[in-house]
Order: C-alpha cells, then sequence, then structure tokens
C-alpha cells in the first residue's frame, strides 16, 4: 500500500505517485497520513451487528 501510494510512479497521473497527485491539489495535507494503516472493511463489516455481513459485501461490485 505504502509503496503502491508513495512511491510507484504512475503513467495515468503524469508519471507522479498518487500521494504526488495528491498533495498537487491539497498542498495543506498533512504527510503523516502516508503512513496510514490500512484495514480490512471485511473484518469490520461482520462486527457490526450479529448478521454475517454478508449482505453487505455482496454490495461491493468488483470488475475483473
Amino acid at each position: 500500500m505504502y509503496y503502491y501510494n508513495n512511491l510507484r510512479k504512475h503513467s495515468g497521473i503524469g508519471k507522479k505517485t498518487p500521494f504526488q497527485c495528491l498533495k498537487e491539489q491539497l498542498p495543506e495535507i498533512n504527510e503523516s497520513i502516508k503512513f496510514v494503516q490500512p484495514f480490512l472493511l471485511d473484518n469490520v463489516s461482520v462486527q457490526l451487528h450479529p448478521w454475517s455481513g454478508y449482505n453487505v459485501l455482496a454490495q461491493n461490485l468488483s470488475v475483473c
């Protein structure tokens, strides 16, 4: 995640990293957000209610 957003340059955004592109749009953004730990929403959704959570996850359509 860190590599993809902060080190890897993307051809679709002018050979910049996603964070560089974000920083151009929001110069006041705090640099510390580069180090935010990701978390899986699958785990969060099943802990919201006693049901299994599949109805929440099923709404996330993926394009393959």
